[in-house]
């Protein structure tokens, strides 16, 4: 019997599997589903545009510093 594929790489075996191998697959099951393409479709477009939204909204401002300079 062979012995398997180790499931992590170290090295420089590690850095060429990460230039070189592609594994191309239009599987949702390969993805983890229906579900979760939904979910990422949902959290990186629309969660994003969100909360750059809410970065615009009114801010606190400090009263300590702005009474101090009267």
């Amino acid at each position: 019997m062979a012995n398997p594929e180790p499931a992590f790489r170290f090295g420089m075996q590690a850095i060429r599997d990460a230039f070189l191998v592609v594994h191309a697959t239009h599987d949702l099951s390969a993805w983890g589903g229906l579900g979760f393409v939904v979910w990422h479709t949902g959290y990186f477009s629309i969660c994003v545009w969100i909360v750059l939204f809410l970065m615009t909204g009114p801010r606190l401002l400090n009263t300590a510093k702005a009474g101090s300079r009267k």
